[in-house]
């Protein structure tokens, strides 16, 4: 009956059986797709899975590296911060312009690195991180940007070194901002309260605005010709298994302001909407630990 079909399909037009056998043809296809990657690995040339093997090998031993200063010399951790992502995020922009990912870019994360790099590189030539600045960058590299590292899950697959950067790009900033709070390098003293914590948001918002007005103004005829084009925006909405994704959709389903077999549209007003107040308050929330991690170590 219908009951049962919604109950086991979500759908009441759907046949039970038919949805049996879609999950199962899913499942049929995925595991075809593993068992060929598998061949594909296996007939690789020996030199391939060399060049694995020395990525695997110097990534285990940047992980050691990284833990040995961040724990015996965090007033060092700044110049390794900067020595290590600075290569990686050329390597990035490099690759990602030839695959049309450019505009991943222009992410807020990679403007907080720029932030937290600059105030590095400008300890590193004498001066020190102190002040609201500081305290903007510890607030959103502590909040948005760690809690990222579980949204968009990101691993240590060290013979990737797209997994690698990314995950480096997102742990890096709140190890940096810790050392220097906890294991000198900079004047950090003083409470992280609210005003911090508006500065954070407005950061954001600032960065927001000037990524809308990049993409719908600036870019906007560029990216409508160029579908294949990915920004953060196209990949989220395109991406069902992503959590932003399932939130976003399960609390438009529950107002009534989407159907349950609906699926984004990245290029329509109400997904941009969405998806622009989805990282906003996702900002704001994640934000909230960021007070008592500056004032506990």
């Amino acid at each position: 009956n219908a009951a049962l079909r919604r109950a086991v399909t979500g759908d009441p037009g759907t046949r039970v059986r038919d949805h049996v056998r879609r999950v199962a043809g899913d499942k049929r296809r995925a595991m075809a797709g593993r068992v060929k990657t598998l061949r594909r690995r296996a007939r690789e040339p020996v030199v391939v899975r060399a060049v694995d093997k020395a990525l695997f090998t110097l990534g285990v031993g940047w992980v050691v590296a990284t833990e040995y200063v961040v724990l015996a010399r965090p007033e060092h951790f700044g110049a390794w911060y900067v020595a290590s992502l600075a290569p990686l995020l050329a390597h990035r922009v490099v690759t990602y312009r030839r695959r049309r990912w450019a505009y991943f870019c222009l992410d807020f994360c990679y403007a907080l690195n720029a932030l937290c790099m600059g105030l590095a590189v400008a300890a590193l030539a004498g001066g020190r991180a102190r002040g609201r600045l500081f305290a903007l960058a510890f607030a959103l590299a502590n909040g948005p940007l760690l809690s990222a590292i579980l949204v968009w899950r990101n691993s240590f697959i060290f013979h990737s070194l797209d997994h690698v950067t990314s995950t480096a790009l997102h742990a890096l900033p709140p190890m940096w901002t810790y050392a220097v709070r906890w294991g000198g390098g900079g004047d950090a003293g003083g409470a992280l309260g609210f005003p911090a914590a508006a500065d954070a948001v407005a950061a954001y918002a600032a960065w927001q605005a000037l990524y809308v007005l990049k993409t719908e103004v600036f870019d906007a005829a560029y990216l409508e010709s160029t579908p294949d084009e990915s920004t953060s925006l196209r990949w989220i909405a395109r991406d069902g298994k992503n959590a932003m994704n399932r939130l976003c959709k399960g609390v438009l389903v529950s107002g009534g302001l989407m159907r349950r077999d609906e699926d984004f549209d990245p290029d329509t007003r109400k997904t941009k909407l969405t998806f622009w107040a989805a990282q906003l308050l996702y900002t704001v929330v994640t934000l909230a630990p960021a007070p008592l991690m500056w004032r506990s170590r």
